[in-house]
């Protein structure tokens, strides 16, 4: 895991590369172990990267293993490629490969295949940038369900590639609020970024896509888009519809041992444990995989928290005790304060503010990578609002999921084109019913197409958004059990009763059932709790935060203090507005 910038000069003044360096360095949280940049292109390209050390031993040879052997190749990269050792053995043998890391076997490979032939070898999480100084074109690229981000800003000037939103600003040396996206936020459940951020011209790199650019005449093209829908295959599903249940939870099974395989680091790690279905299944995974058991940690909110606070009912199950971190109000409020003052952006969700209490206690214990569950309940169905759709007859004109759809509200914001964002939601919803058009049952099309849009969208934008920033803040990689590309490819093609069965007469199994299956056949049916929503402080902290001072919020959305007040009455819109108030206030300080 890293922090990588990557700027290109579109005149014929040169970068300065002080300058670069200064910005960069400014990621060292990402990666506080080592830092290399080069400036190429005759002056016009910087590419640099700040390392947290995983794979190897890039300090044997720093100034080589970025640079591909014949000397014409250069990356940067953020994230990890799983299986790069086999790579390495089939395409790179008789190599002379001087630091076994997984960036030295990435460059070597644009050596000797295209970047539309490496592009689907690749198995991990990752955004990296290949520069082929022969050739003067510059390959950008993302993993196909984007647990790694990447930004990206244009204008007659420059562009530029990085880790993080601030980087850029920091380059630019100014900054414009995306008005229109602050505003959609309060017609959506939380921040969706899939597509663009919260400063106009900065945007995202689609996941999965490839990305060519000239150099010479700066033209961008997309070579190869393997997003999440390039893994929904109607001979797959046809397969799984013709299986059973105990079929389907073998290869579940399989999948997960796959996933803990994949993701296991020569290092040792920590896992998430809360005694829920997600992190449970991938800690005890993680435990049968390694050598070294991974080292269990969990959140405990006092009164608010019923089921972590049973978690020591799992120890005998596990290899290890589960080391729990107490969090106070006090002490929520304190690591929220410090992620508006170090980031100065929005949270797509409250939820950020607990993993970046999990990363530095991770952090501080010694260990740099932390497994998490990420990505369960979108794929597997395992969110409660779920229920609510046995109500639902036929396939709905909109969204019926918050998680990715409109959310209806009587709100109505000054300069905010409702109808406009509203319109957009249903064009991705019909796109989304379109992909599952071999799925005859009108309920199972639907359900498939929910799922979906959940894991493009909310998944990426906010669990995995909040699993790389937060603990990148404390130089801790995160790593997703469930996102594995087995596990995608298994999760999306799976009948819909699998994830949400809307007949099943035990309503805790009407969600998640396959993986409340597999839950039940590893520990036991008596853990298996009702699912527990978020139990942090989050409005609390944020009330102690802006001290009863909307200004900035209420100059924004063009609305009265009168509106205000009926907004705050309802906790979840009192939520977006303290959210908008401290990013507000972040950027002026």
């Amino acid at each position: 895991m890293c922090g990588i910038l990557v700027v290109i000069s579109k005149t014929s003044e040169r970068l300065d590369k002080v300058r670069c360096q200064a910005i960069l360095k400014k990621m060292t949280h990402r990666g506080p172990d080592h830092f290399f940049d080069s400036l190429l292109h005759n002056g016009r390209l910087y590419m640099g990267q700040t390392i947290l050390s995983i794979t190897g031993t890039p300090d044997e040879a720093l100034n080589h293993y970025q640079v591909s052997r014949s000397g014409q190749l250069n990356i940067v990269i953020n994230g990890e490629i799983y299986n790069f050792a086999s790579l390495s053995r089939r395409y790179l043998n008789g190599f002379d490969l001087k630091t076994g890391t997984d960036t030295e076997v990435l460059v070597n490979l644009y050596d000797v295949l295209t970047a539309q032939e490496v592009a689907p070898l690749l198995n991990g999480m990752y955004a990296y940038s290949v520069f082929n100084s022969e050739t003067g074109k510059l390959h950008v690229a993302r993993d196909l369900i984007g647990e790694k981000v990447l930004y990206t800003f244009e204008d007659e000037q420059v562009i530029i590639f990085a880790s993080e939103t601030s980087s850029i600003i920091d380059y630019l040396g100014q900054h414009e609020v995306n008005t229109s996206l602050v505003q959609d936020y309060f017609f959506t459940r939380h921040l969706l970024t899939h597509e663009t951020t919260l400063f106009r011209g900065i945007h995202v790199i689609s996941p999965g896509k490839v990305i060519e650019i000239n150099l010479n005449s700066y033209s961008q093209a997309t070579i190869y888009d393997s997003s999440l829908k390039s893994l929904i295959s109607e001979s797959k599903s046809e397969t799984y519809a013709n299986c059973n249940e105990q079929e389907l939870l073998e290869e579940l099974e399989r999948v997960c041992r796959n996933s803990a395989s994949l993701l296991s680091p020569d290092i040792g790690c920590a896992s998430i444990f809360s005694g829920g279905v997600d992190s449970s299944i991938a800690s005890w995974f993680m435990d049968q995989q390694s050598d070294q058991s991974p080292w269990l940690v969990t959140l405990q909110f006092g009164e608010k928290d019923i089921v972590s606070k049973s978690v020591s009912r799992f120890e005998p199950y596990l290899s290890s005790p589960v080391h729990a971190v107490d969090v106070s109000e006090e002490r929520f409020t304190r690591m929220m304060d410090r992620f508006y003052g170090e980031y100065k952006t929005m949270m797509a969700t409250h939820s950020f503010v607990s993993q970046m209490i999990l990363s530095e206690y991770v952090s501080d214990n010694g260990y740099k990578v932390l497994i998490g569950g990420d990505g369960a309940d979108e794929l597997f169905g395992g969110y409660e609002y779920y229920k609510n759709f046995a109500s639902i007859k036929r396939i709905p004109d909109e969204n019926p999921s918050p998680y990715s759809g409109f959310v209806g509200s009587t709100l109505v914001l000054n300069q905010h084109d409702r109808q406009k964002f509203r319109d957009l939601k249903k064009i991705e919803w019909e796109n989304a019913l379109a992909l599952f058009s071999h799925i005859d049952d009108a309920q199972d099309r639907m359900l498939q197409a929910v799922l979906y849009l959940d894991s493009l969208i909310e998944m990426e934008t906010v669990g995995l958004r909040s699993s790389d920033l937060m603990s990148m803040a404390n130089s801790v990689e995160s790593r997703g059990f469930f996102v594995t590309k087995d596990m995608l490819e298994f999760a999306i093609n799976i009948p819909a009763k699998y994830k949400i069965n809307l007949a099943s007469t035990d309503p805790l199994m009407i969600t998640k059932p396959l993986l409340k299956k597999l839950f039940i056949k590893i520990f036991d049916a008596d853990l298996l709790f009702k699912k527990q929503g978020y139990s942090g402080y989050p409005n609390e902290a944020g009330c102690a935060l802006v001290k009863g001072n909307y200004g900035l919020t209420k100059k924004l959305l063009g609305i009265s203090s009168q509106k205000l007040d009926t907004i705050l009455t309802d906790r979840a819109m009192e939520w977006k507005v303290l959210n908008t108030e401290l990013f507000l206030k972040a950027l002026q300080d």
